[in-house]
């Protein structure tokens, strides 16, 4: 199921690795789109839901660079009303 986010808020997304002191950098992305980058931690983007709809589901990825290694993690989102 999809987690549920307010329409109108900005919220905090943050690429958790274990290995952290080997990150390079951490790419945010909606949709497969690439929205940020940051290369030092705490590795956080904000995704801002104002001008979206309510009812639409977004997919929310985080990519870990890791020496020669990316990691993964994902999360579908669905744009809640007032």
């Amino acid at each position: 199921l999809p987690q549920r986010v307010p329409l109108g808020r900005r919220v905090a997304v943050q690429g958790l690795c274990s290995a952290s002191s080997a990150v390079m950098k951490v790419e945010f992305y909606r949709d497969g789109v690439l929205q940020a980058t940051d290369t030092s931690a705490p590795y956080t983007w904000t995704f801002d839901t104002s001008g979206l709809t309510a009812g639409s589901q977004y997919m929310l990825m985080t990519r870990a660079y890791v020496g020669g290694t990316t990691f993964d993690d994902s999360l579908v989102v669905e744009i809640v009303g007032p």
